[in-house]
């Protein structure tokens, strides 16, 4: 029988969505960012939409989230730092936005323009500030479907954490789960995996990912978010590296994802039954070459030595103990 990895439960609370930030992509070559994302399944895109003016720079803008929505199947996050957002409700329905949030300082009319997104049959919140106290949800939360806490001052990428916000969040998922069960809550601004487990801790359910966890000078995307997701839920990758090392006594059965690579195997004792969602070569000591792709099932017997490469931008490999299944190849010799 094959075997399932059990992920951390979380008891009622919600599971955890992850929504990279596409302002901290690389904007030169955006498509392939957005292609490398999807390939790791994340949850949604986090837009973030600015007017130079509610903060002092210029992001996103709607014209370009049109046409992301129009080119990915992701649902999109759209987090709106302007003013007078209420302007902007045209160029919200033509995005189409599964979520879209606005600052509650923005607006004069906070409880019309929550109405006015909802009936474009958005989910809609209201961002806080660090500083923008608690009590501003006071006579908004019934119209909302989730809240946006930020951990930095919003406008640019790379600040750093500001530790006291983690109160806030508590305070917050109090007041959503006082009100109405199962409503969102998001948080944005510098999230390593330290910071977010924090914030799942007390209550968080989105997390915004940018450059202190995904977007990396040379990273793969693909790769960066398993690994993300792995801490998060306290699954260091380091225990799935050293499954594909030459520690054959530490073997795990789990999951792993990589970038284009090339590492040294070697099997003493145990025969190994592996399904491969990628593309991956197998080539022996002896000589022997074997390239798998998305789907296939092979068996490395033990005694096996060679090398393993990765020839796909993202594998993930899922290894199973028991060895008696149906195979679409013949084993590796």
């Amino acid at each position: 029988m094959l075997s399932k990895l059990s992920k951390p439960g979380r008891g009622a609370c919600m599971p955890v969505k992850i929504a990279p930030s596409l302002m901290c992509a690389n904007l030169l070559d955006l498509k392939r960012d957005i292609e490398q994302l999807e390939r790791a399944k994340v949850d949604l895109f986090h837009i973030d939409v600015m007017d130079g003016h509610f903060v002092p720079n210029l992001a996103l803008s709607f014209e370009l989230a049109e046409k992301i929505g129009r080119s990915t199947s992701v649902p999109l996050d759209l987090h709106l730092m302007v003013e007078r957002p209420e302007d902007f409700i045209e160029p919200v329905r033509r995005i189409k936005p599964a979520y879209v949030s606005f600052h509650v300082e923005s607006t004069q009319n906070p409880i019309r323009l929550a109405r006015a997104f909802k009936a474009l049959g958005v989910e809609v919140g209201v961002a806080l500030n660090p500083s923008t106290p608690v009590q501003a949800l006071t006579y908004l939360i019934d119209e909302l479907d989730y809240v946006l806490v930020m951990t930095v001052e919003p406008g640019y990428a790379g600040q750093k954490f500001i530790p006291q916000v983690v109160h806030k969040i508590q305070t917050v998922r109090a007041m959503l789960d006082a009100t109405r069960a199962n409503r969102a809550l998001e948080v944005d601004g510098n999230l390593n995996a330290e910071w977010a487990r924090q914030c799942v801790a007390s209550g968080a359910s989105i997390l915004v990912a940018g450059t202190s966890s995904l977007f990396r000078d040379g990273a793969d995307l693909c790769a960066a978010c398993q690994e993300f997701r792995h801490r998060i839920e306290g699954r260091p990758e380091q225990r799935v590296w050293n499954f594909f090392t030459d520690n054959s006594q530490q073997f795990f059965a789990g999951r792993w994802s990589s970038t284009r690579g090339k590492w040294r195997v070697r099997y003493t004792e145990n025969e190994m039954c592996l399904i491969t969602a990628g593309k991956v070569q197998l080539v022996s000591d002896a000589g022997s070459r074997h390239i798998f792709g998305p789907g296939d099932a092979f068996v490395i017997p033990s005694g096996f030595a060679g090398s393993w490469e990765v020839i796909e931008d993202c594998v993930k490999v899922y290894a199973i103990f028991e060895s008696r299944v149906p195979l679409h190849k013949p084993s590796v010799e």
